[in-house]
């Protein structure tokens, strides 16, 4: 919430707390449109099952991970903070996406 509040200060008080910057943050509310109804969680495995095919569109699809979060969102001090503690760009979301994939899809580079 501290990246998608443009709040830098508080991210910066989130991870002197301990927070976890490779944590994904993921659930159906975070899922591409087009992917929601194909989406299932099963109790084998950590991950979820969804149609692999997908536009990307959706209203919070940022890539599952505070990095990026704060790259899709254009919050660069955000970005530079968490990369600075740790945190991991090659990190992939369900869709095998990273910092750099996201970038890309949203055309942000």
């Amino acid at each position: 919430m501290a990246i998608v509040n443009e709040d830098p200060a508080m991210v910066k008080v989130l991870m002197d707390s301990g927070a976890n910057l490779n944590e994904r943050c993921f659930g159906n509310f975070m899922s591409t449109e087009d992917q929601k109804a194909s989406r299932s969680d099963s109790l084998d495995h950590e991950w979820v099952n969804l149609c692999p095919d997908t536009n990307y569109e959706g209203y919070v699809y940022w890539g599952e991970y505070p990095l990026s979060f704060a790259a899709c969102l254009g919050q660069e001090e955000s970005y530079r903070l968490m990369l600075a503690r740790g945190a991991d760009p090659n990190n992939q979301d369900t869709n095998g996406n990273t910092v750099l994939h996201m970038l890309v899809i949203y055309e942000k580079i």
